[in-house]
């Protein structure tokens, strides 16, 4: 079991039943009861949540998506604020690994799925992330932008090498406690029949992605208070192709280049900020 630094916002919002949404269908371990008559007997199967995740622009709304090449896209617009909603379907609390184009939302700094600063959604809850955090008190907002403006070109400078390779690409990897599941089943479990009991399990996994022109970068302050818990996970989402991923790009007539944002030295635990002009 691992302990990690985790983030959590102060508000955490009951979730609606939005359609503009991305799902995924993962499949975790669930214990059910079956009775078998003179008994009632514990069984592990695998039942699948849909961990669903939205982009909401500040003056559109949820953005549409549609599939292009097996995979869930939406179109982007240059200088668009957004925010990334991330839904909890689970009847226990999650922590969800952020990343916009490849780089952690908390950090700025690229990472695994399961090795990234992550927020804490409470069961069958959401959490808006309008931006990158850069202090316990304060975000910078998610908006899109070229490639060459964006907050994964900035960071190249730090890293010595071409973070833009993920621009396109907003993820959501998500973890739990087993001991946490097993304890809320062992309370509200249903009984069974034997003769409807089955097995199933399934798993999605998304093509490789495209080379896109659109990023994200690092757009005005604004509040946004966290603190920092410890949260023991040990089940999730540990690879790139189990996590949540919406890719995006502008129409053609909008892609461009501009300048590249020049260096600023690096802070602490959260996302060095880039200059905003």
């Amino acid at each position: 079991m691992k302990k990690v630094a985790l983030i959590i916002t102060f508000f955490l919002l009951l979730s609606p039943s939005p359609v503009l949404s991305v799902g995924k269908d993962f499949a975790v371990p669930c214990k059910v009861r079956i009775d078998q008559g003179e008994q009632v007997i514990s069984r592990w199967k695998d039942c699948l949540y849909t961990f669903r995740v939205e982009v909401i622009s500040d003056d559109a709304g949820r953005k549409p998506h549609h599939f292009r090449d097996g995979k869930p896209f939406i179109y982007a617009r240059p200088g668009e604020r957004y925010r990334v909603r991330i839904h909890n379907p689970l009847p226990v609390r999650v922590a969800a690994n952020l990343t916009i184009d490849g780089l952690n939302s908390i950090t700025g700094s690229p990472c695994k799925p399961a090795n990234g600063r992550k927020w804490i959604i409470e069961p069958h809850s959401y959490v808006d992330i309008k931006g990158w955090q850069v202090s316990y008190r304060e975000a910078r907002r998610f908006y899109f932008t070229s490639k060459a403006e964006s907050y994964a070109r900035w960071r190249s400078n730090k890293w010595g090498k071409d973070l833009t390779v993920n621009c396109g690409v907003i993820g959501v990897a998500y973890f739990w406690s087993r001991q946490e599941l097993e304890n809320y089943q062992n309370r509200y479990t249903t009984i069974y029949p034997e003769s409807e009991y089955a097995e199933k399990s399934k798993r999605i996994r998304p093509p490789a992605p495209d080379q896109p022109q659109a990023g994200t970068g690092m757009g005005e302050q604004e509040s946004h208070p966290v603190q920092e818990i410890h949260f023991d996970y040990d089940s999730g989402m540990y690879r790139i192709d189990q996590a949540v991923m919406i890719y995006y790009d502008f129409p053609k007539k909008y892609t461009y280049d501009g300048p590249m944002p020049f260096e600023q030295p690096e802070p602490g635990d959260f996302a060095p900020e880039q200059p905003y002009r």
